[in-house]
């Protein structure tokens, strides 16, 4: 019979001790594993954030659900003592004294083996598997053979890539979130029933989880825990209160509730609670959970109705969306934890580029939101998938607002968007002439030079398409387009002179208007 020990602090057990114990499992053929949470160990400190009684249950729910082979052991812990390895692989050598013993030890400890208390004694005793990590790879195999050499050690290299995590960030994760994507829904669970780690604070949100992670799979709870992230990360950046942030992360737990419920037990949840089903509905089942999840959430009353809306919407989003109800649903698209290319895309041009200034920031979110939307749209076309009409009047609203707000830009932002224009579309000299105090015709010129007649034409027609794709402004005017050096294009409250070489000379209307204020751009470099 072949028995494994897997040993360690388990504060908490994580992804990483699970990956582990199965391949130990599997690699050395084990017949039996047992999970050994440690006592006191002699060379490493357990925090002081769960309890012996609190590592022990954890590791249950870690190990016990992979394996009908694995035996959560207490001995150590019982102890209370210091603990030794070679006392625990005595012990377990004793218990089975036919059976061949393997003793699973971290990389780093393999690497010091030899500073372990008797261990010698423990190298007659079992055989040592260490995980073979590819960035270690050639130390471990010196040090494998040098074992082998000077003390007759066997020594057994799992090749299986580990799961690198640090027991210390998944702490300071569950105390700062109450939750990390590192430990299993049910550690995760006992974590913030027990408030291990400070993670639980809340008892609402508590609540909220332990309902979350009976409903749902493994991996929509982590996702819906990454959505709970990644709302609050959005409430910040756009400056909203802390109470409206708390309640967002409170929106953000119950927006998957549903999740679970097939398209006919949703559909009766609605009608049974007088929401009209339409036929459009029944086409895209998708909305169904996020109205059933409002209702579940009304009934408990810890959401005002904005929040609701939030809720409610955040599938398909609705003509008029408030601030809140476009934080969860960018936050529910955007989650790290998303795998789709255009997910991680939009996620990392958001961020790459986020305004430095917080006033910046709404209609800068606002665009990347509308990205999103008819990204959305695009691809339910694509695959000849039904969209629902109020994602449909959701995205050409926002576009519409976006475009009005755009058309109320100052003067000045109109001119240097210009000028940025020009300069980018190689324009030669470009300026920026502050004329307001010195006419009535209009606040700002643009002026910049074309190195042909081509190019002329082309400046002209980059910036009117600019300003009416982007801004959804057109010129009242465009004059000389058809021939000569000089075009005009007149935007109201910033006319554009865009020149040849000779006509700019002849004209000069830097010397024309020479007590005008120039006014700088940033410019592209050469």
């Amino acid at each position: 019979m072949r028995i494994g020990i897997f040993g360690g602090a388990f504060d908490p057990p994580h992804r990483g001790h699970e990956k582990a114990a199965l391949a130990f499992l599997e690699k050395a053929q084990l017949d039996l594993l047992y999970v050994i949470p440690s006592g006191k160990p002699p060379h490493k400190v357990i925090s002081d954030g769960a309890t012996d009684e609190d590592r022990l249950e954890m590791s249950r729910r870690a190990f016990l659900p992979l394996s009908e082979r694995i035996r959560i052991c207490d001995r150590e812990i019982l102890d209370r003592g210091t603990c030794y390895s070679f006392l625990t692989v005595e012990r377990i050598r004793a218990e089975h004294p036919n059976g061949e013993i393997f003793l699973f030890i971290g990389t780093d400890q393999f690497l010091v083996f030899e500073t372990w208390r008797r261990f010698e004694y423990i190298l007659e005793l079992c055989t040592l598997c260490v995980m073979d990590r590819f960035e270690d790879f050639s130390r471990l195999s010196e040090k494998k053979a040098w074992l082998e050499e000077n003390f007759q050690a066997r020594v057994l290299l799992l090749s299986e890539k580990p799961y690198i995590i640090s027991s210390t960030d998944i702490r300071r994760e569950l105390g700062e979130w109450g939750f990390s994507q590192s430990v299993s829904p049910a550690v995760n669970e006992w974590i913030c029933e027990r408030g291990i780690y400070s993670s639980c604070s809340d008892p609402v949100r508590a609540g909220l989880l332990k309902k979350a992670a009976a409903r749902l799979s493994p991996h929509r709870f982590f996702h819906t825990l990454s959505v709970e992230r990644e709302t609050v990360r959005l409430c910040k950046l756009l400056e909203l209160s802390s109470a409206d942030t708390k309640e967002m992360a409170l929106a953000a737990l119950y927006h998957d509730l549903a999740k679970s419920l097939s398209d006919e037990e949703a559909c009766c949840f609605l009608e049974e609670h007088g929401e009209e089903v339409t036929e459009e509905d029944r086409t895209v089942p998708a909305v169904f959970h996020g109205r059933v999840a409002a209702l579940m959430a009304k009934e408990e009353g810890l959401l005002s109705e904005e929040a609701l809306l939030s809720v409610r919407y955040h599938t398909t989003g609705r003509r008029g969306m408030t601030l809140k109800e476009k934080i969860l649903y960018f936050a529910d698209f955007t989650e790290e934890t998303r795998k789709h290319e255009a997910c991680q895309k939009i996620r990392a041009e958001f961020y790459g580029a986020l305004p430095a200034e917080a006033g910046e920031r709404l209609d800068y979110f606002n665009r990347f939101v509308l990205r999103v939307m008819e990204h959305t749209v695009n691809y339910l076309k694509e695959q000849n998938s039904p969209c629902h009409s109020l994602g449909i009047l959701a995205t050409e609203h926002l576009k519409q607002s976006i475009k009005t707000e755009r058309n109320s830009m100052t003067a000045l932002e109109k001119a240097k968007k210009i000028a940025s224009i020009l300069d980018e579309k190689k324009g030669r000299e470009v300026r920026i002439l502050k004329v307001r105090e010195e006419t009535v015709i209009t606040d700002y010129f643009v002026i910049a030079t074309a190195t042909s007649s081509t190019h002329l034409k082309a400046l002209c027609d980059e910036v009117e398409y600019k300003f009416k794709e982007e801004d959804g402004i057109a010129a009242s005017r465009v004059e000389g387009y058809q021939g000569g050096g000089w075009i005009l294009v007149d935007f109201d409250d910033v006319i554009v002179h865009i020149f040849d070489a000779n006509s700019r000379d002849f004209f000069n209307l830097e010397k024309l208007w020479s007590a005008a204020e120039k006014i700088d751009f940033e410019a592209k470099e050469d």
